[in-house]
């Protein structure tokens, strides 16, 4: 990974977590999307899941992706829902990303061990109120991409990164003055997001 790609990525992260935010907090509405052209999304559905996906901005694109267990399979998985999102400048990566995000937690919960690490908030999530609020908020989706917030431009000054090398490897952090990412005076009294 170059410093450039390391720096996109960390990037694209924080947008992400902004994005999410906005959208837990009502600030920015879903836009249900058509699932990409995937064999794979095919064969998730064949083993009892449903994938839906949406958009809640552009420039970048930022998908969420639900995959919901048919109600058919057995406890206590019947109904569980599983989150992924992805941040990128191509609507269809997007949505790509989001899936697989969403698979690896599918992948986790199909497993008894798995099952039982799952932390309290991820199980509220899967299954418990969490899972409710968010299915709710995904029920209000409207049907155009062209409804979509935009994200502002981003002056470099309010952008912070820092990077540490490792021979011919880069890795980066990102921070920017003013996004909704990381919420901490909110983070206490049970608040929680579908991360």
């Amino acid at each position: 990974m170059t410093r450039q790609q390391a720096f996109q990525s960390a990037y694209l992260e924080v947008l992400e977590r902004h994005w999410i935010v906005e959208f837990w907090e009502r600030r920015a509405m879903p836009v249900r999307v058509t699932a990409p052209d995937s064999r794979l999304v095919l064969q998730v559905a064949k083993a009892g899941w449903i994938a839906s996906f949406f958009m809640i901005c552009q420039q970048p694109f930022v998908a969420i992706c639900v995959l919901q267990a048919n109600e058919a399979l057995p406890p206590p998985r019947s109904g569980g829902v599983c989150f992924g999102a992805k941040a990128h400048a191509d609507p269809k990566s997007a949505c790509v990303g989001a899936f697989s995000e969403a698979l690896q937690l599918a992948e986790g919960v199909s497993s008894p061990i798995g099952f039982a690490a799952l932390s309290e908030s991820t199980l509220s999530f899967f299954n418990g109120a969490g899972r409710d609020h968010l299915l709710e908020r995904l029920s209000l989706a409207g049907p155009h991409l062209a409804t979509l917030d935009v994200t502002p431009p981003i002056e470099p000054a309010r952008i912070y990164r820092r990077e540490l090398e490792f021979e011919e490897f880069y890795y980066c952090e990102v921070q920017i003055a003013g996004l909704n990412s990381y919420p901490p005076s909110r983070m206490e009294d049970g608040y929680r997001l579908p991360l």
